[in-house]
């Protein structure tokens, strides 16, 4: 027993000196010092700068304030279709096309506008121009009849000129005559449009609405199509964005219909920038060439107020406002031997009197450490 306790106190005693110089290791050689800090950081007002965006440069050029810049040019056609609301009393003529054949003789025959045919029921048309009918050829004695294509309308407005399938018509001006037999028209067609009383027309109302609703979707969808067609990692400004009606093509007040269409062509063009580039130049600005501060990345609120836009040239004069952040450059190897081998209060003093230190807070390794390692290697920062 005495030697079981002899034994027992020799163990307690050795690692009671291995204790010992584990916390002395620790202390001298293990021992670090990590110092959280907050740099000081400073609001900048940006007010009117003035750049250009530009698409004949590749890179940015500070002194001159130009951003490189991409354009893009997108066009569409839009058609929608209406119901007319419109009523009114009209009268409309009959019209259709037709074939003036000549098979009297090899010579040219003129008529003359208004020139009168008839069908074999009686109903009347005109000839809308002058024409002139070719002669017919002539092949070993035979007379091969030749013809020219006319616009024909109904003498007479109504639905009783209108004629459904092919009809013959002919010249009364020429009965009595040889040529009677010989000049003649064909409406493989038929004739159709007459009509007489009230019907649905289209209204002042109905045009400029429909208008309105064509260009404001084709305006609306060029919109998106920006949106969606502008690379990856471009800025599309609404003031750096045209779009333009080009065309409209409407039918006019009071056409006699009972649906009708509005198509519209409109181009879009637009100037884009990679935002990147903007701050680069806008660092340049509220750094002033110091190496003391930084700029806080993401804290950029920018405002683009332009002042002419050409985009045919691809160049656009702007100015910037806004504001961005930066803060103070905290360099860890001065700081590190500033304070290297210091006690603690002697550490916040110095670190209190650098401007670049919003705040900090000092954790010892072991906790009952109360200065700092000699070796600035073991004084190790970290920013919150």
């Amino acid at each position: 027993a005495s030697t079981g306790a002899r034994m027992a106190r020799w163990g307690m005693a050795a690692g009671g000196v291995l204790l010992a110089a584990v916390i002395i290791f620790i202390s001298f050689w293990g021992a670090s010092i990590t110092i959280a800090f907050k740099p000081h950081v400073y609001d900048v007002a940006l007010q009117d700068i003035g750049v250009a965006f530009d698409t004949s440069v590749a890179k940015v050029l500070v002194p001159q304030k130009v951003i490189p810049a991409e354009k893009f040019s997108f066009s569409k056609k839009s058609e929608q279709s209406f119901a007319a609301t419109g009523k009114q009393q009209i009268a409309e003529r009959s019209r259709g096309k037709a074939a003036i054949v000549n098979g009297f003789s090899s010579s040219p025959q003129i008529l003359v506008a208004g020139t009168r045919f008839v069908t074999d029921a009686g109903v009347l048309f005109r000839l809308q121009k002058a024409v002139t009918v070719p002669g017919a050829k002539i092949e070993e004695g035979k007379i091969i009849p030749q013809s020219v294509d006319v616009d024909l309308v109904a003498d007479a407005p109504g639905e009783g000129s209108n004629i459904v399938g092919k009809v013959t018509l002919k010249i009364p001006g020429f009965k009595g005559t040889p040529r009677y037999d010989g000049f003649f028209a064909t409406a493989s067609g038929g004739f159709a449009g007459g009509f007489q009383g009230e019907a649905p027309v289209v209204s002042g109302d109905d045009l400029k609405n429909a208008q309105e609703q064509v260009t404001k979707a084709l305006f609306d969808d060029l919109r998106s199509d920006i949106g969606r067609k502008i690379p990856p990692g471009f800025t599309a400004l609404k003031e750096l964005q045209n779009i333009e009606i080009k065309k409209v093509a409407a039918p006019a007040v009071g056409m006699h219909t009972e649906q009708f269409s509005v198509s519209a062509d409109a181009v879009a063009k637009a100037i884009v920038f990679r935002q990147d580039d903007a701050i680069v130049l806008i660092k340049a600005f509220a750094l002033a060439d110091s190496t003391d501060q930084e700029l806080v990345d993401g804290s950029a609120d920018l405002q683009y107020h332009s002042r002419s836009i050409d985009f045919d040239k691809g160049r656009a004069e702007m100015t910037i406002s806004g504001s961005v952040k930066i803060k103070a450059v905290v360099r860890g190897e001065e700081l590190a031997a500033l304070v290297a081998g210091k006690k603690s209060g002697s550490i916040a003093d110095a670190l209190h009197s650098r401007p670049e230190l919003a705040n900090f807070a000092l954790a010892f390794f072991p906790p009952w450490r109360a200065s700092a390692p000699s070796d600035p290697s073991r004084i190790r920062f970290r920013q919150e």
